[in-house]
């Protein structure tokens, strides 16, 4: 039956998230696997690797592509290590200085769950969803990716890095649907005489994308009987993964391919072959296979040969069937084939055929009218039985070009180029573009020392403000972004899916009454001194550092859209105990939000409430305690501080919040031993 996006039920939404960091020989970390949760906190001493893993997502957040702010070098797969989020001298001093490592390359890599409303989810991925959601399953895309950073000769003292051995899974419902693997070459693997001129595109690299066969035969997956693979000699990258690819095809290779692709896809809208086969009444009209094969040969070269003509006369047409959208024609109409398996199918049906004799028949009453009957087997044989005919034209056109153009050349194309089949191209190339945007526009940062108290904030200028920080790495245009009096919806104290529209600013004073902070914030402009900011009626060098610091955390946290990466370091400064325990508060509410938080801190009360409120959480895993600790032979690693059901740590790390205690136990020794003495006295 086809179907429309305007007919499709609503599936539950899926935000984007990232469960896995991998870190290999950067910094202090020789290897690291890093589960993350919607609230993950970073706890451990002084330079123990806390901010290794947030300047390790930051390193790959200034290297996506945002418009304006690009480095060409991106695309050609050089990776930023000095910019506007993280600043990290050359690779070599970004190393792991320990033994075990210094021959290894630096390796990062991710698990990401896409979302939902990505960018090149098809109808069919939404419907798949959908019916996984009725059966009380989610079913999400999932992108795994790892690479390596290294020196490209001559450039080891250019503030960037090199990206090689990629490689990319493309998962749905916990099965790999495809891989990608890229690797950094000389160039040598390009035929001779063949250079590409195209400034987005590197041939430096060699890559390729294979399908993989899975168990289930949706329509997704006949593809694997089309394709295994693809080589693409020349890509364009963002942020160290692939997002467009070239290949070298002769135009009979194209041409046979695109072919291809259409065969099966027209062989898949059954109610528009029927139809036609109904309406054909002249056996005459319908070519026997051998017949089909000739004549398909035979327009295949006939359309190369006038290849200019042609594509400037053809007339484009779209077809739309369950996220099939295809911008051309088959070069012969399959209904003037003799197909053996339809003929059993309407042979065996007899009730179909009498439809013909219905005035008003088109393509969408005979997709009603097929539900009633099970055309799974149709399905498969006719699939198969188109393969296998357009693999013997294939077989006849290129044994024929042989003779026809011996010395046909081979030219660059793009998956963008000529007809669009989108379930057969490969889909991995839409998910790393999809983490591609999630890093540009949904990573947000602050930085640990937050602007001093000030009465005036300064406008911002050109380029200053990113969605990356919004209200500058400081805090800086803090009063800039709370004056825009553009209403959203905010999640607030006891109604994280509020709906009512406010300004940003209003969301801010509710918090800050949660937080005990006497307001309400005001925003003024002050002309070329920029914008007064009040907090009750008062400047912020009058209320002291402590507001002027948690102000900005506040804004970040109420900035970012539902599925974005809030990261935070030492939200906690200058803010008293029981402050700190409402801002752990507030941070656990946020990440309830469908926000994800990675927030490094030293604050035992932070820590303390989030393991108090964990206590209460009705799903028990929105939050996670990482221990970090060094030493000189592992280096450093992250371990999960776990607690039972009663909340209780039954492995407590040394060094864990332990001072507080060793302090106490210290204090009430000391006490009993002056009681102890006082009373010796006495006697």
């Amino acid at each position: 039956m086809s179907i429309s996006e305007s007919n499709l039920p609503s599936a539950k939404k899926l935000y984007p998230f990232i469960s896995q960091w991998r870190i290999e020989n950067f910094k202090s970390v020789i290897s690291a696997k890093i589960d993350l949760s919607p609230l993950t906190v970073l706890v451990g001493p002084n330079s123990a690797g806390k901010s290794s893993l947030i300047h390790s997502i930051l390193l790959f957040a200034q290297n996506s592509r945002r418009a304006g702010r690009e480095f060409d070098g991106n695309a050609r797969g050089q990776i930023i290590l000095n910019g506007d989020l993280v600043k990290l001298g050359t690779l070599e001093e970004s190393h792991c200085d320990l033994t075990q490592s210094a021959e290894l390359p630096i390796r990062f890599g991710a698990t990401y769950s896409l979302g939902s409303e990505r960018r090149g989810l098809n109808t069919i991925r939404r419907l798949q969803a959908i019916d996984s959601d009725s059966q009380n399953a989610q079913v999400r895309d999932t992108l795994d990716w790892d690479l390596s950073l290294v020196n490209e000769p001559g450039l080891e003292f250019s503030g960037t890095a090199t990206v090689d051995n990629v490689q990319i899974a493309l998962s749905t419902a916990n099965s790999i649907t495809e891989t990608m693997n890229a690797n950094f070459t000389d160039g040598s693997h390009l035929p001779a005489g063949i250079s590409n001129e195209r400034a987005n595109y590197t041939d430096k690299y060699l890559m390729k994308v294979n399908f993989k066969k899975n168990q289930s035969r949706s329509i997704f997956e006949y593809r694997t009987d089309l394709f295994t693979d693809f080589t693409y000699p020349a890509i364009s990258l963002s942020a160290g993964l692939p997002v467009e690819g070239l290949r070298l095809l002769s135009q009979l290779d194209k041409e046979l391919e695109i072919q291809k692709k259409l065969f099966s896809t027209y062989g898949f809208m059954l109610g528009k072959l029927v139809l036609e086969r109904l309406r054909v009444t002249s056996e005459e009209l319908r070519l026997d296979k051998v017949m089909a094969i000739e004549k398909c040969i035979s327009l295949v070269f006939e359309k190369l040969e006038n290849l200019d003509r042609t594509s400037e006369s053809r007339v484009r047409t779209r077809s739309f069937r369950s996220g099939l959208l295809v911008d051309d024609t088959p070069i012969l109409d399959l209904h003037l084939i003799r197909w053996e398996s339809l003929e059993k199918f309407l042979l065996q049906n007899k009730e179909i055929v009498t439809l013909a004799d219905n005035p008003i028949l088109d393509a969408q009453i005979l997709d009603d009218a097929l539900e009633n009957f099970n055309t799974d087997e149709l399905d498969e044989d006719l699939h198969k039985e188109m393969m296998e005919f357009w693999n013997q034209v294939s077989e006849g056109a290129k044994k024929l070009a042989s003779h026809r153009f011996p010395d046909e050349s081979v030219s660059w194309f793009s998956g963008r180029e000529g007809t669009r089949v989108n379930i057969f191209d490969p889909e991995i190339f839409q998910a790393n573009l999809s983490w591609g945007d999630q890093l540009a526009r949904g990573v947000l940062y602050l930085e640990p020392l937050r602007e001093a108290p000030k009465a005036n904030y300064t406008y911002s200028s050109g380029g200053a403000i990113s969605p990356q920080i919004p209200i500058g790495s400081k805090g800086e245009h803090l009063a800039q972004r709370l004056y825009d009096r553009r209403a959203w919806a905010f999640p607030l104290p006891g109604n994280l899916d509020n709906k009512k529209l406010m300004p940003l600013v209003d969301a801010v004073n509710i918090w800050l009454e949660f937080l005990n902070i006497e307001g309400p914030i005001k925003v003024a402009p002050q002309g070329r001194s920029g914008f007064l900011l009040t907090v009750g009626g008062r400047v912020l060098p009058m209320l002291g550092t402590g507001i002027s610091q948690v102000l900005p955390v506040l804004t970040l946290c109420l900035i970012a859209r539902r599925g974005d990466l809030i990261l935070l370091e030492q939200p906690e400064l200058h803010l008293n105990p029981s402050m700190q325990q409402l801002l752990a508060d507030f941070l656990m509410a946020i990440s309830q939000a469908d926000r994800q938080i990675i927030v490094e801190t030293h604050s035992e009360y932070l820590v303390t409430r989030l393991r108090l409120n964990s206590l209460g959480e009705e799903s028990p895993g929105n939050s996670k305690i990482l221990f970090v600790e060094k030493d000189g032979t592992e280096g450093t690693t992250y371990r999960e501080v776990k607690s039972n059901e009663f909340g209780e740590i039954q492995d407590w790390p040394a060094g864990f919040f332990d001072q507080a205690s060793s302090d106490y136990k210290r204090l009430i020794m000391k006490i009993a031993q002056k009681k102890q003495n006082k009373n010796f006295v006495d006697d």
